[in-house]
C-alpha cells in the first residue's frame, strides 16, 4: 500500500508525525501541572503507538462502533463533573473564591444583581478609582447567567452553581446542535465526549485565573450558533431565541457577541442561505438596542471608554513591532516543540486532520472545522494593539473542535482499533487542572491587621498599593515588581470597610481613562516609583483627600519613608501604613462652611452643604464625568469639569442639600422592549428557512 495513497490517512499520518514530535520536544515543561511529561507520559505514548501502528496499516473506512461513543460521553461527563468538585469542593460553595481575577469577578456580579433590584442596569462605581461608569466593566460580571441562581441561593451557592451550568452547557449545546443538522448518534455521542474533556481543559486556564467571563461569552455564542442553525431549519421559535442568545453573549462579552457575528455569517456562507443573513442582521440590531440599557453611556460619550485594556497605558501601533508579531504568531505553527497540551496545541497537531474534514465533511461537520481553522487564522493577527480580541477566539476551540475530531475519528480512521487509540489520544492528551481554588469566608482573612487598619482610616480615599500581575511599568526596558500575592484582594475591600480606594479592581483591565490612578508594583501612574517627583504625588494624594497608604512593595516602602510629609504608623511581614500629617480628608471641599459627600448608589448620591455661601465654588472629590447632573430643589445646577473632578457653585447660602444624579433614561428601556418586540415579530414573520432535517452521515 503507498504511503498516501488516501487523503484521509494521509491526514491522520501527518497529524501524528506532528503529535510525536509535540511529544518528543516539550520536556522542559515537565514540571508543569498535567503537562505531558507528567503522569499521562505512558499513557499519551501507549495511545500514540498503537495509533501510529493501526493507521500505517489499515485503509481509512467509515468505522462501526457499537457502544463505544456512549461509554466515552458518559465517562468524559462523569470526569467533567468530577474535574468540577475538584476545583470547587462542596464545602466551599458558602465562601468566596480567592485566586487571581476571581474576587472581582464574584464582587462585580454580586454589584450587578444589587444595580438591577434598584431597577437600574449601570450607574456609577464609587468604590474604586475615584469612581467611574460601571459600563466600562460590562463584560466583566457574569449576571445575566449568574442572576438567577445567586437570586435563588444565595450570592455564594449561587455563584459556584452557575459555573456548574455553564461547563455542562458545553456538550449539551454541541449535542443539540447535531441532533438539530440529523448527524448519525455515534458522531453525536463522540462530540460529546470530545466537547465534555474540552469543557474539562478550560480549567488550566480560565480555574486557575478566574477569566470565566471567558466561558460564558463562548458558551453564550455556541448558543447562538445552535438557535440559527435551528432557526434554518424552519423553526420560528428559535429565530427568536437567537435574538435571545445574542442578546445574552452581548452581556456576557462584547468579544464574544462580535465572535458570534463572524461565525454565524461564515455558517450562513457555507450554507448558502441568504434568510440566514436577513435573520442574522435582525437578530444582531436587535440585541444591539436591547443591551442599550447597559451600554447607553458607552455610545454618548465615546470618549470616556478605551478599547484597549491590555495595556494600562496603551502605545501607538508600530508598524515593523506589528508585522514582527505577526511572523512570530504564524512561526509558531511551525514549532511543535513549543505547543503546550491545551486546546491550542491539540489544534495546531490535528490541523491536517482539520483541514481534511472541512474539505470532506458534510453538512454541519463541515462548519465546524471551518470554524476551528477561521480562529487559528483570526489568532495569527494577535497584537496588544488589539487588546485581548484577537487571542480570546482560542476560547472558542473547545467548542469547535469536537464535532469535526468526532467525525474524522468515525469516518476516516479506519477500523475500531485506531479509532479507539485515536479517541484516547485526544482525550489523555488534553490538559485539566485538578487543583482546589483557594476560598475565603471574607477579605479579612486576606490580612485581618491590614483590613482593620483600612476600615479604620478617616480619609475620602484610602490608597492601597495594587497588586498587578502583568508588567505595569510604561518604559519599555524596566519591568514593575513581581507581586507576592496570587489573588486581586482589591475588589472585595471597599464593601468589607465601607472606604472607597484609590486603586483598582485588577491589573487595569477596566477600560475607563480613570484606570491610569493606581499605586501599583513600585509604580505610580505608570512610572517607577523612584522616577516620580515627591511634589507630584502629594499633589496627587492630596487632591483627592488622601490620609493613609498602605503598601507592600520594597521600592514604594523607601520612597514614602523619604516624604517628610508621611509617618510610617504599622507594619508587618508585608505591609506598612504611612499617614499623610495635616491631611484634608473632606469628600466636599467648600471655600467657607462644611460639605459632605453620603447616601451614595450607583445612580448619584447627595452633597449636604452647611454654613456655605451662595455662589462659592463646591468641589467634590470624585471623578469628573459629562453624564452627571446636580440638581438643588428640582433646579439643575451647571456642573464643571475642575482639575479632573466635579465642581459647581453653592446654590444656597447656609445649608442645603444637592442631589447628584448619575442619569437612569427611561428612554433606553423603552427602546430596548420595543427592539425585542420588533425583532421577534420579525423573526416569526417568514425569515426562517426551509432546509430540510437530513442525516448527513450513516454509522
Amino acid at each position: 500500500m503507498k504511503l498516501f495513497d488516501n487523503p484521509a490517512r494521509a491526514a491522520l499520518l501527518c497529524s501524528l508525525l506532528l503529535a510525536w514530535l509535540n511529544l518528543l520536544l516539550t520536556w522542559r515543561w515537565a514540571e508543569i501541572p498535567g503537562s505531558l511529561h507528567g503522569a499521562r507520559f505512558p499513557w499519551v505514548t501507549a495511545a500514540l503507538v498503537f495509533a501510529s501502528v493501526m493507521a500505517w496499516r489499515t485503509r481509512p473506512v467509515s468505522v462501526r462502533t457499537g457502544v463505544f461513543p456512549r461509554l466515552f460521553a458518559l465517562t468524559a461527563l462523569v470526569y467533567l463533573v468530577a474535574a468540577f468538585f475538584t476545583w470547587f469542593p462542596l464545602a466551599s460553595w458558602t465562601t468566596i473564591p480567592f485566586l487571581d481575577d476571581w474576587p472581582p469577578r464574584f464582587q462585580s456580579t454580586v454589584e450587578a444583581l444589587r444595580q438591577m433590584r434598584l431597577g437600574v442596569f449601570t450607574g456609577w462605581r464609587w468604590s474604586m478609582l475615584g469612581g467611574y461608569p460601571i459600563s466600562t466593566d460590562v463584560t466583566q460580571d457574569l449576571a445575566v447567567w449568574a442572576g438567577i441562581p445567586m437570586a435563588l441561593f444565595g450570592a455564594e451557592v449561587g455563584f459556584h452553581a452557575a459555573h456548574l451550568v455553564l461547563f455542562l452547557a458545553l456538550p449539551a449545546l454541541v449535542r443539540l446542535d447535531l441532533k438539530i443538522a440529523g448527524e448519525a448518534p455515534d458522531v453525536r455521542w463522540l462530540a460529546t465526549a470530545f466537547a465534555a474533556v474540552f469543557a474539562a481543559s478550560y480549567s488550566y486556564i480560565l480555574m486557575r485565573s478566574g477569566d470565566t467571563n471567558s466561558l460564558a461569552g463562548a458558551v453564550s455564542a455556541l448558543a447562538s450558533l445552535v438557535a440559527a442553525h435551528a432557526a434554518r431549519r424552519g423553526s420560528g421559535r428559535a429565530a427568536v431565541a437567537l435574538i435571545g442568545a445574542l442578546l445574552v453573549t452581548n452581556l456576557s462579552h462584547r468579544g464574544f457577541f462580535l465572535y458570534a457575528l463572524v461565525f454565524l455569517t461564515l455558517d450562513a456562507v457555507l450554507a448558502r442561505d441568504w434568510r440566514a443573513g436577513v435573520r442574522l442582521a435582525i437578530a444582531s440590531a436587535t440585541a444591539v438596542l436591547a443591551s442599550l440599557p447597559r451600554t447607553w453611556d458607552l455610545w454618548l460619550y465615546p470618549d470616556y471608554y478605551i478599547l484597549n485594556n491590555v495595556e494600562a497605558y496603551a502605545r501607538p501601533l508600530v508598524a515593523g513591532e506589528f508585522l514582527r508579531q505577526i511572523y512570530y504568531n504564524v512561526e509558531l505553527l511551525f514549532l511543535p516543540g513549543r505547543w503546550v497540551n491545551d486546546t491550542s496545541g491539540l489544534t495546531f497537531i490535528m490541523l491536517p486532520v482539520i483541514a481534511y474534514t472541512a474539505w470532506r465533511a458534510p453538512g454541519r461537520i463541515r462548519f465546524y472545522a471551518v470554524a476551528v481553522l477561521g480562529v487559528v487564522a483570526m489568532t495569527r493577527f494577535n497584537h496588544s494593539t488589539f487588546a485581548y480580541s484577537l487571542i480570546r477566539p482560542l476560547h472558542l476551540l473547545p467548542v469547535f473542535l469536537g464535532p469535526a475530531l468526532a467525525w474524522f475519528c468515525l469516518r476516516s480512521t479506519g477500523g475500531r482499533a485506531v479509532a479507539f487509540s485515536f479517541a484516547a489520544f485526544v482525550a489523555i492528551y488534553t490538559q485539566v487542572w485538578f487543583v482546589a481554588v483557594p476560598h475565603v469566608r471574607d477579605v479579612r482573612e486576606f490580612n485581618p491587621a491590614l483590613i482593620a487598619r483600612i476600615e479604620a482610616s478617616e480619609g475620602h480615599l484610602v490608597a492601597l498599593e495594587n497588586a498587578f500581575h502583568r508588567d505595569v511599568d510604561v518604559d519599555a526596558n524596566r519591568v514593575s515588581l513581581p507581586t507576592p500575592f496570587g489573588v486581586h484582594y482589591e475588589a472585595l475591600i471597599p464593601e468589607a470597610t465601607e472606604r472607597r480606594l484609590y486603586a483598582g479592581m485588577w491589573d487595569g483591565w477596566q477600560w475607563t481613562p480613570y484606570r491610569t490612578q493606581v499605586l501599583a508594583n513600585g509604580t505610580f501612574r505608570g512610572v517607577a516609583i523612584e522616577d516620580v517627583p515627591a511634589d507630584s504625588f502629594v499633589a496627587e494624594m492630596r487632591r483627592w483627600g488622601v490620609k493613609d497608604v498602605f503598601v507592600w512593595s520594597a521600592k514604594t516602602k523607601a520612597y514614602l519613608s523619604s516624604i517628610p510629609e508621611l509617618i510610617r504608623r504599622w507594619s508587618d511581614e508585608t505591609w506598612e501604613h504611612f499617614e499623610f500629617s495635616g491631611a484634608d480628608v473632606r469628600g466636599v471641599v467648600c471655600a467657607s462652611g462644611r460639605g459632605r459627600l453620603d447616601q451614595l448608589h450607583p445612580f448619584g448620591g447627595t452633597v449636604s452643604l452647611e454654613a456655605v455661601q451662595a455662589g462659592e465654588p463646591v468641589m467634590v472629590r470624585m471623578n469628573y464625568h459629562p453624564a452627571w447632573r446636580a440638581e438643588f430643589n428640582g433646579t439643575e445646577l451647571p456642573i464643571r469639569n475642575v482639575n479632573g473632578q466635579v465642581a459647581f457653585a453653592s446654590p444656597v447660602t447656609g445649608t442645603g442639600v444637592v442631589r447628584l444624579v448619575y442619569p437612569r433614561p427611561a428612554w433606553v428601556v423603552a427602546v430596548a422592549l420595543l427592539a425585542l418586540l420588533a425583532g421577534s415579530f420579525a423573526a416569526l414573520a417568514g425569515f426562517t428557512g426551509n432546509e430540510p432535517r437530513r442525516s448527513v452521515s450513516t454509522p
